[in-house]
């Protein structure tokens, strides 16, 4: 009763008939699987492609894979799990679930990373230029 009283319910209504009864279910459900929150940078030197990619918390960095595409852009995929995932939680800010991310390189790079590291929550990897 207090949602047709507030006019939630024609708002409901219009909103459905315009984007689709799936949309919001489709919308959240897209957000828990698959996140590209991860923020990420990437630089030019006249041999190499340097990316970094911020992955905070981040337990396993193994689990982390990471592929070229097209010569030319980075696929990262991987998952960001709970520290504590039988716990109740109170409040989640950090994204969790699954990453998936692709980044634009700007040049043909070799499919194989010449240097790796992971520092401080940072991913850097270098390519060399094609």
């Amino acid at each position: 009763m207090q949602t047709e009283k507030l006019g939630l319910n024609k708002w409901a209504t219009l909103a459905k008939n315009f984007l689709g009864s799936d949309f919001f279910n489709e919308l959240i459900e897209n957000d828990k699987e698959t996140s590209s929150h991860y923020p990420a940078d990437v630089y030019h030197t006249p041999k190499e492609v340097i990316v970094l990619i911020n992955l905070p918390g981040q337990k396993n960095i193994e689990k982390i894979k990471w592929l070229i595409v097209d010569n030319n852009k980075l696929k990262i995929t991987g998952t960001n799990t709970s520290f504590f995932p039988n716990h109740l939680k109170i409040l989640t800010e950090r994204p969790a679930g699954k990453v998936a991310k692709e980044i634009n390189l700007g040049a043909e790079v070799t499919p194989i990373a010449n240097q790796t590291k992971y520092y401080r929550g940072i991913l850097e990897l270098h390519f060399l230029k094609k």
